[in-house]
């Protein structure tokens, strides 16, 4: 895991419609290892905003330094936020979010595993992937029975000895 410490960059967290440049703190979490990157976006404690949150808004987190910030986070709301409950922080999720809450309930006859893995991620919403240009045989028949996506690439990496 690498670690990037940054002395007092400019921060600006989005999440719905907000944007929050003070009073607030950040956590991002990335690993390779990790199915999933997260990130915290904490309120100080002087700073207590009246917001609701509904579950997978977009949120995004930037940090630079003279003005000129870069997104280091992008993802959706993981859970509701509302502002006038004792919670002090926003968790979002990356894409996976997506992943793990799409259901495919189907039986894919003459496929690909880039066609099924195309199919799985426009269920969830995700349109921008890149995929692997190596060919793969064609299989007959390949039944995925109430899997998330997440669980249904895991099916078809199994099936294809990927």
């Amino acid at each position: 895991m690498q670690t990037t410490e940054l002395y007092y960059p400019q921060i600006a967290a989005h999440a719905g419609g907000y944007t929050f440049e003070s009073g607030i703190e950040v956590e991002i979490y990335s690993d390779e290892t990790s199915y999933f990157d997260w990130a915290k976006i904490r309120f100080t404690g002087q700073y207590k905003p009246k917001i609701t949150l509904p579950r997978k808004a977009p949120g995004s987190i930037e940090m630079g330094y003279n003005g000129a910030l870069d997104e280091v986070f992008s993802g959706f709301v993981a859970k509701q936020y509302d502002g006038g409950a004792y919670v002090n922080e926003v968790n979002l999720k990356d894409e996976m979010l997506l992943l793990e809450e799409t259901v495919i309930n189907d039986t894919f006859m003459d496929s690909t595993p880039q066609e099924l893995i195309t199919y799985f991620l426009a269920r969830a919403g995700i349109s921008k992937m890149k995929l692997a240009g190596k060919s793969y045989p064609v299989r007959r028949q390949l039944p995925i029975r109430q899997q998330s996506v997440v669980q249904a690439i895991n099916t078809v990496n199994a099936a294809w000895g990927i």
